[in-house]
Order: structure tokens, then C-alpha cells, then sequence
């Protein structure tokens, strides 16, 4: 039997004794709208330190803002907490697009993407494991990906090298090109190759691997480093994709062996501990 006051609610059963509740649910101050929705942060991307004491994540605005002056990226920003729970920190503290946390093997380093120095151009950063200055890593030109279910960037095993996807950059004679006006897009015409890349984390020092001709859609290094699995096709258009094979192919040679070349694509290759 239920009984209503304007007070309270209170709720009775034959077996059980009365039992009180006041509702604790404040009044909202506005109702949620679209509008509202969309001012909301988004909260992702989390990735456990290898000790499994912290939890990096990224906070960002869910869209870009509109006008001329507005940033390229939606603003973002790399969060940690601890794994039990506990107060969060604010990593980085960029007015551009901070994403990608990734902890190095030993976990006292987190690799992730900003755009901080050029709007819209991605390079890869690393930060100690409790905050502080970034240092940055690569100085490339052209689009380092970040795909929805991909991670465009890994460590290497023994934390040596980072590895990543990058887009080739625009070429000095599409510079020249633009700059006399002549914009147009012909379609599937200009080949423009995604591959993969290394950097040296001490030194910075950062080279093309993969063969010359070849698409890379997804690649995964070897626990020793000296080898690479790839999801690739000879053209690097999104139809080309359907058509797609697993390769392998070593760090420092050109020499590719195909693994699977059927006629449904492959993805996500990934290598076993040994």
C-alpha cells in the first residue's frame, strides 16, 4: 500500500516494517536540451599504467568551435587517476588538442599527440608519469591519424622507440601550386601515402620503415623490434581498403612476405608474446 503526503512517501508491505524516502534528487536548473548535450565534455581514450596504479584518460569539448579564429582540433587535455579512486590531475594544460595518452613499457612515461605548436598538425610529445613539461619528440609534416578503434602509435617493447602511422605531407610543388591559386582536388589522381614511421625517444631522430608503394592501414612491431605486421593495399584510397592483405616486412630491410591475401580484408594484426 503506498501512502502520499507532501512531505514524504511512505511505503508499506505486509512483511516488511514502514519504510521512509525522501527523494534526494535536486530540482534541475534547466532542462536538457541538444544545446546542453553537446556542451558537455567527452571522457575517453582511458589507458592503464603498466603497474596498474594510474588510469590516463582525455577530457575534451565534443566539437570544434565555429569561426575563422577557431582552433582546427576540439580543445582536449590528458587526466589521470588513480586505478582504486581518488582526486584526478590535469596532465597537460593546452588550449589546442592534447589526446592519445600512451604509457611507455616501464610506465613512468606517457607518449600522446598535440597540436599545441601548429594548429591542426599533430606531433608526438612524452611527459614524465605524474606531469610536469612535455618534451617534444617528432617534427613531421602531414597527418598522423587517429582513427576510431586504432591507435595510431605504439611503443616499442623495450620503450626504445615509438612507432606511428603519419600521412605524407603536402610536397613543395603543391606548395607552389596553391600559392598561385590552383586548389583544385582531382579525385583518386594525387597518391598520398599513409605510413609507418619511427621515432628514437632519446634522440629524437625519426624515419620512414615501411616499403615505398605501400598503403598502410594498421602495423603492429614485433616484441623484438625488428619486425612489422601490416594490414596494407598498393593505393591508398578508402575502396582500396576492401582490397587489402597482411604483410610482414622487416624494420630495416624492404623485403615484404604476405601472409593472407583473400578475398575478404583483414585487420587488426597483433603478435604474440614470443
Amino acid at each position: 500500500m503506498r501512502v502520499r503526503s507532501n512531505a514524504q512517501t511512505v511505503l508499506r508491505s505486509p512483511d516488511r516494517p514502514s519504510l521512509q524516502h525522501r527523494s534526494a534528487v535536486p530540482a534541475l536548473s534547466k532542462r536538457f536540451t541538444p544545446e546542453v548535450s553537446v556542451e558537455l565534455p567527452s571522457v575517453y581514450d582511458a589507458q592503464v599504467s603498466p603497474d596498474g596504479a594510474l588510469v590516463a584518460f582525455v577530457v575534451a569539448d565534443n566539437f570544434r568551435r565555429g569561426g575563422i579564429t577557431a582552433p582546427k582540433m576540439p580543445p582536449a587535455n590528458i587526466y589521470s587517476v588513480p586505478a582504486t579512486g581518488g582526486p584526478t590531475k590535469k596532465l597537460t594544460n593546452s588550449e589546442r588538442s592534447d589526446t592519445m595518452p600512451r604509457w611507455s613499457p616501464d610506465g613512468s612515461s606517457l607518449a600522446f599527440l598535440s597540436d599545441r605548436e601548429v594548429d591542426g598538425q599533430r606531433q608526438i610529445y612524452v611527459l614524465p608519469r605524474h606531469g610536469g613539461e612535455a618534451r617534444k619528440l617528432t617534427d613531421v609534416q602531414g597527418d598522423i591519424p587517429s582513427p576510431r578503434s586504432l591507435s595510431p602509435m605504439s611503443w616499442a617493447a623495450d620503450g626504445c622507440f615509438i612507432s606511428f602511422l603519419k600521412v605524407d605531407g603536402e610536397t613543395d610543388e603543391d606548395l607552389d601550386r596553391q600559392s598561385t591559386g590552383a586548389d583544385e582536388i582531382v579525385f583518386e589522381e594525387n597518391h598520398r601515402y599513409q605510413r609507418l614511421w619511427i621515432v628514437n625517444v632519446e634522440s629524437g631522430e625519426t624515419r620512414c620503415v615501411s616499403p615505398d608503394g605501400l598503403q598502410i592501414w594498421e602495423a603492429t612491431v614485433s616484441p623484438d623490434g625488428a619486425r612489422v605486421a601490416a594490414v596494407v593495399s598498393d593505393l591508398p584510397y578508402e575502396g582500396d581498403w576492401y582490397l587489402n592483405r597482411l604483410v610482414v616486412f622487416g624494420i630495416e630491410s624492404d623485403q615484404v612476405t604476405v601472409l593472407y591475401d583473400e578475398k575478404r580484408p583483414a585487420a587488426k594484426p597483433e603478435w604474440s608474446p614470443d
